[in-house]
Formats: C-alpha cells, sequence, structure tokens
C-alpha cells in the first residue's frame, strides 16, 4: 500500500504552479503519490491564516472532481466563522487562489506608492476583466 489508503482523501491547502510542468498543485500530488485526482480536494480562497486562528469569519472553498470528497472536506472543516463551499472547478479555484495573491501584491504596491482605492479599484477591475 501507498502513503494514501484508498478510502482517504487528500486535502491540498497549497496554491501554485510548478515552474518546470505548469502542473498545478493538486495535479503535482496527484503524479508524486500515484493518487487519482478525484481523490484530491483543494482548499482555496481569500483566507489569512492568522485570521482563521483568532475564528474571524472566513470563506473558502472545497474543489473536487468527486462531489462527494468535497462534501466531506467541507463537513469536516465548517464551523460558526469558517464557511466551505462545494465547487466541482478544481482548475478554478486552483488559478484563482493563485491569481488572487499575485493581485494582493499589485494592491500592496499600490499602497506603498501612496495610491487611493480609486486606483486598487481600477486594478481589481482590469484584473476581473481579463
Amino acid at each position: 500500500m501507498g502513503l494514501i489508503n484508498p478510502s482517504q482523501i487528500l486535502v491540498s491547502a497549497v496554491k501554485g504552479i510548478e515552474n518546470e510542468t505548469l502542473m498545478r498543485m493538486s495535479e503535482v500530488l496527484a503524479a508524486e503519490l500515484h493518487l487519482s485526482v478525484e481523490k484530491i480536494v483543494v482548499l482555496s480562497g481569500p483566507t489569512i491564516a492568522a485570521e482563521v486562528a483568532e475564528s474571524k469569519p472566513t470563506l473558502i472553498t472545497a474543489a473536487s472532481k468527486d462531489s462527494q470528497n468535497a462534501k466531506a472536506v467541507q463537513e469536516a472543516f465548517i464551523n460558526e466563522y469558517f464557511r466551505v463551499y462545494t465547487h466541482s472547478d478544481v482548475v478554478g479555484s486552483e488559478a484563482g487562489g493563485s491569481l488572487k495573491n499575485v493581485l494582493a501584491i499589485a494592491a500592496g504596491i499600490c499602497d506603498g506608492l501612496g495610491y487611493g482605492y480609486n486606483t486598487k479599484a481600477a486594478l481589481i477591475t482590469r484584473v476581473l476583466k481579463s
């Protein structure tokens, strides 16, 4: 038997794209652990770990090609301040999670340059249009 029992679900909470292969993290995990992608549930969302640790309201997506696995992860993690939604769009969830970080850096640059809310709103609008 491998590292993962066939009855287990692997939850991926990592973001990014592998430089050499351009594979998403769930694809890397599936390849390295010899798993079916259906066994992987991706957790992605606009979250900051410190705020989750402080029980501040947070929303996240559990995305999987297997809706039952996504639902199982939702039930395992959801509570009064940590809202978990399920979705089947693993690619969109992983891409959105990675791109959100790039947008956050750009918004931080706007702050550092002393630009106002209009500039950040324009940045966000243009990114969403792309």
